[in-house]
């Protein structure tokens, strides 16, 4: 596994006329993709595949793509796809919050907690977050095809 993926970067290159993938994306919104913005220069937009939505509950994108409008020589463009910073601030929060709570806990006396409470709950919450990435990339990869596929 690369390091990026880890650290849940991805990117892919297209080859394709930028208006045309323009308009698809802009007759996909509201459904699986949500806007940031599309401009004739840099498209950065939020996705969702809907593979994991969970009724009566809000399904917030955690993926964002971003698009430029400047092909390669050979006439690709890159879209690179990451995970969204909020997720990624969220997940730094509740981890140093139940970190930080266990050691003043910790340090106050009640020793009956194991000291292996934080790493666990670091690394199912890790676990969950690059399981839904992973997720939202191979439903993603299908639509790449899509796109490869424009006339």
């Amino acid at each position: 596994m690369k390091l990026g993926g880890l650290l849940m970067r991805h990117s892919f290159l297209v080859k394709t006329d930028y208006e045309k993938m323009r308009l698809y994306f802009k007759s996909k919104l509201d459904d699986t993709y949500f806007k940031g913005y599309i401009d004739r220069d840099e498209t950065q937009l939020f996705y969702n595949s809907g593979a994991l939505n969970r009724p009566l509950s809000v399904n917030l994108p955690i993926v964002q793509l971003n698009i430029e409008n400047k092909p390669d020589p050979q006439g690709n463009y890159m879209i690179k796809f990451k995970i969204v910073d909020f997720a990624l601030i969220l997940f730094g929060i509740a981890n140093s919050c139940i970190i930080t709570f266990f050691i003043l806990g910790y340090r106050s006396g009640s020793e009956n907690l194991p000291i292996d409470i934080p790493l666990i709950v670091f690394l199912f919450s890790y676990g969950f977050l690059q399981f839904r990435y992973r997720l939202e990339l191979v439903n993603f990869e299908k639509q790449v095809e899509l796109l490869r596929n424009i006339p």
